[in-house]
Protein backbone atom coordinates (compact mmCIF):
# COMPACT_ATOMS: atom_id res chain seq x y z
CA UNK A 1 0.00 0.00 0.00
CA UNK A 2 1.22 3.52 -0.79
CA UNK A 3 2.12 5.90 2.02
CA UNK A 4 2.40 9.63 2.52
CA UNK A 5 5.30 9.84 0.05
CA UNK A 6 5.34 8.40 -3.44
CA UNK A 7 5.92 4.66 -3.23
CA UNK A 8 6.72 4.68 0.49
CA UNK A 9 5.10 2.40 3.06
CA UNK A 10 4.64 3.55 6.64
CA UNK A 11 5.49 1.42 9.64
CA UNK A 12 3.32 1.56 12.74
CA UNK A 13 3.44 4.66 14.90
CA UNK A 14 5.32 4.02 18.12
CA UNK A 15 3.90 5.70 21.21
CA UNK A 16 5.41 5.34 24.63
CA UNK A 17 4.19 6.53 28.00
CA UNK A 18 6.07 9.80 27.40
CA UNK A 19 3.82 10.60 24.40
CA UNK A 20 6.63 10.29 21.84
CA UNK A 21 5.27 9.38 18.44
CA UNK A 22 7.20 8.44 15.34
CA UNK A 23 6.49 6.85 11.96
CA UNK A 24 9.18 5.25 9.81
CA UNK A 25 8.68 5.39 6.04
CA UNK A 26 10.09 2.43 4.13
CA UNK A 27 10.82 1.82 0.48
CA UNK A 28 11.24 -1.79 -0.59
CA UNK A 29 11.49 -2.76 3.08
CA UNK A 30 14.33 -0.30 3.81
CA UNK A 31 13.84 2.69 6.15
CA UNK A 32 14.23 5.89 4.14
CA UNK A 33 12.55 8.57 6.28
CA UNK A 34 10.89 9.20 9.61
CA UNK A 35 8.19 11.56 10.81
CA UNK A 36 7.84 12.72 14.42
CA UNK A 37 4.94 14.72 15.82
CA UNK A 38 1.95 13.13 14.12
CA UNK A 39 0.09 12.66 17.39
CA UNK A 40 -0.15 14.90 20.39
CA UNK A 41 3.55 14.79 21.39
CA UNK A 42 4.38 18.24 19.98
CA UNK A 43 2.42 21.36 20.90
CA UNK A 44 0.37 22.63 17.96
CA UNK A 45 1.38 26.26 18.65
CA UNK A 46 5.00 25.34 17.95
CA UNK A 47 4.28 25.58 14.22
CA UNK A 48 5.47 23.37 11.38
CA UNK A 49 9.14 22.47 11.09
CA UNK A 50 11.40 19.93 9.41
CA UNK A 51 14.68 18.30 10.31
CA UNK A 52 16.42 16.57 7.44
CA UNK A 53 18.71 13.66 8.30
CA UNK A 54 21.43 12.53 5.92
CA UNK A 55 22.82 9.03 6.40
CA UNK A 56 26.62 9.02 6.33
CA UNK A 57 29.25 6.32 6.78
CA UNK A 58 30.90 8.11 9.74
CA UNK A 59 29.04 10.83 11.66
CA UNK A 60 32.13 12.23 13.38
CA UNK A 61 34.06 12.55 10.11
CA UNK A 62 31.08 14.08 8.31
CA UNK A 63 30.53 16.65 11.09
CA UNK A 64 34.21 17.57 10.89
CA UNK A 65 33.88 18.01 7.15
CA UNK A 66 30.85 20.31 7.60
CA UNK A 67 32.93 22.47 9.97
CA UNK A 68 35.90 22.39 7.60
CA UNK A 69 33.70 23.66 4.77
CA UNK A 70 32.47 26.66 6.79
CA UNK A 71 29.44 25.15 8.54
CA UNK A 72 28.85 24.68 12.25
CA UNK A 73 28.49 21.66 14.51
CA UNK A 74 25.46 22.57 16.64
CA UNK A 75 25.37 19.35 18.66
CA UNK A 76 28.38 17.01 18.65
CA UNK A 77 27.92 13.40 17.55
CA UNK A 78 26.27 11.16 20.12
CA UNK A 79 25.05 7.58 20.17
CA UNK A 80 21.27 7.03 20.01
CA UNK A 81 19.04 4.02 19.39
CA UNK A 82 18.81 5.18 15.74
CA UNK A 83 22.60 5.40 15.31
CA UNK A 84 25.26 8.05 15.86
CA UNK A 85 23.73 11.51 15.29
CA UNK A 86 25.13 15.06 15.02
CA UNK A 87 23.19 18.29 14.41
CA UNK A 88 24.94 20.70 12.04
CA UNK A 89 24.31 23.81 9.94
CA UNK A 90 25.63 24.82 6.54
CA UNK A 91 27.45 28.16 6.07
CA UNK A 92 24.08 29.86 5.37
CA UNK A 93 22.60 28.54 8.64
CA UNK A 94 20.35 25.77 7.25
CA UNK A 95 20.18 23.07 9.92
CA UNK A 96 20.29 19.34 9.26
CA UNK A 97 21.38 16.16 11.00
CA UNK A 98 23.96 13.53 10.13
CA UNK A 99 23.33 9.94 11.16
CA UNK A 100 25.24 6.69 10.77
CA UNK A 101 23.43 3.40 11.32
CA UNK A 102 24.00 1.57 14.59
CA UNK A 103 26.70 -1.08 14.36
Amino acid sequence: AGGPTAGAESAATAESGSGFDYVTLCLDGRAVAGIHGLGRALPRDRGPHWMTYFEVADTDDAAGRVAGLGGQVLSPARDTVHGRVAMVADPEGARFALVSSPR
